[in-house]
């Protein structure tokens, strides 16, 4: 199964917020972790990609899009 990144997220909190949302849509859906990155930055504190099967890439950005939208008004 070939993965690709839907969007990234601000942090890593969020990221497994969205690939949640996104699971009980049913889009498979996960947030790789880099423990390198982890290592210098912290865990959670930087942004993260939420990736999901290529098939599934435009379902899952509709989905996110309609439960993001509303958000991305107050976090801009």
């Amino acid at each position: 199964m070939n993965w690709v990144e839907l969007r990234t997220a601000p942090n890593e909190p969020i990221a497994e917020s969205w690939a949640e949302l996104l699971r009980i849509n049913g889009v498979p859906a996960r947030v790789p972790h880099n423990p390198i990155m982890q290592v210098y930055l912290g865990s959670g504190m930087s942004p993260v990609p939420v990736q999901v099967p290529e098939d599934c890439e435009e379902e899952g950005m509709s989905i996110l899009e309609d439960l993001l939208e509303p958000l991305d008004e107050v976090w801009l």
